[in-house]
């Protein structure tokens, strides 16, 4: 039987941990506490989250639910005057920078998931379910957002930057694509392609069809760049660009 705490002892909990957190000292000595925290202390963590979900089915139904906003999970839900400060907070927000051994590590444990055939079928399932309301919310954040170039992008700004091209990088296009960088007086679409997860963008169907589609259809071309010939010799690239520029 589950605990059910009253609304004074909720708000007592809360104010007890705002008073914890605002200690430097306090933040600082749970902060370093938790870093020292290894591989075996995470794994146990997931062992005893997965048992728990093993014996206790519901629990996994009542997060979902709770995520849905169909219920309060822990009894706490977010007030929507919060909800707008978050969802301005996120629109206006500087992009984190992270240094080339963070970016590698995420990289490589991306591509150790999406190795796993049930964590691939898995992610594929929810992404086939999301109701249209849901994937029309989705598509106006992600065109909202502001995204930090990956280093591809970023060699092939500098090398436009010193051809003298005029551009916009990330631009929201059509309505629906957030695109790497834009030629507006050309009606040019140049997107840097990662080898990894752009290697099979011509076996399947996807979002990538659709932006050809949508281009062609307004009367723009799309370009795009593997990240062989970027990190090989960036300024072929750009040269390819001025040229189209000239004869456009």
């Amino acid at each position: 039987m589950s605990y059910l705490r009253t609304a004074a002892t909720k708000q007592k909990n809360r104010e007890a941990s705002l008073r914890f957190w605002a200690d430097p000292s306090k933040r600082a000595e749970m902060l370093a506490a938790f870093h020292k925290r290894g591989p075996e202390w995470r794994e146990n963590v997931r062992k005893g989250v997965s048992k728990a979900l093993q014996e206790h089915p519901d629990i996994r139904q009542r997060m979902s639910e709770a995520a849905r906003g169909h219920k309060r999970w822990l009894g706490r839900k977010h007030r929507p005057e919060t909800i707008e400060k978050m969802r301005r907070i996120m629109k206006n927000r500087i992009p984190y920078e992270r240094s080339a051994e963070t970016r590698a590590k995420v990289s490589a444990a991306s591509k150790r998931s999406w190795a796993n055939p049930q964590y691939r079928e898995n992610m594929l399932r929810v992404a086939r379910n999301r109701s249209p309301q849901t994937r029309e919310k989705q598509r106006r954040n992600r065109l909202s957002q502001n995204f930090s170039p990956s280093p591809l992008e970023t060699i092939l700004h500098e090398a436009f930057t010193r051809e003298g091209l005029s551009f916009e990088p990330q631009k929201a296009m059509f309505s629906r694509f957030q695109c790497d960088f834009v030629f507006v007086e050309a009606q040019l679409i140049v997107e840097a392609d990662g080898d990894y997860w752009h290697r099979r963008r011509y076996e399947r169907k996807d979002g990538r069809d659709r932006l050809y589609a949508a281009a062609a259809e307004e009367g723009w071309a799309v370009w795009r760049f593997a990240e062989s010939e970027i990190t090989t010799n960036p300024a072929a690239c750009a040269r390819s660009v001025v040229n189209f520029i000239r004869n456009h």
